[in-house]
């Protein structure tokens, strides 16, 4: 079951991702779990950015969110390799106020 989905834009992570979560739900996302292009690690360096403000302007290489039930995963995940579409598991979905949290230690 598709619960959500986001296009991450301008904002980034933490103006797009909320929109799409039911109030008293936060998204955890593992900044781990996805690779991240080399070009927002120049952009970082050189503009001597830091990586909150990162995932607040750009979409570090995750264009596209689905939020699904955890127990659909793997059926998402199936169809879109037949797709040939990368995909990711970011996060997990908790009863928090705090709408996104970023977490840099693997899940």
């Amino acid at each position: 079951k598709i619960h959500a989905m986001t296009h991450i834009t301008g904002g980034g992570f933490y103006e797009n991702i909320p929109r799409a979560l039911p109030e008293g739900k936060t998204a955890v996302i593992d900044t781990q779990s996805f690779p991240t292009p080399k070009v927002f690690n120049w952009l970082q360096e050189v503009g001597r950015i830091e990586t909150k403000e990162m995932y607040n302007i750009f979409n570090m290489g995750i264009g596209y969110t689905i939020i699904v039930a955890q127990e659909d995963e793997a059926k998402v995940h199936d169809i879109l390799k037949s797709e040939q579409v990368d995909a990711y598991t970011i996060g997990h979905i908790t009863e928090e106020e705090a709408s996104i949290r970023l977490m840099e230690a693997s899940l």
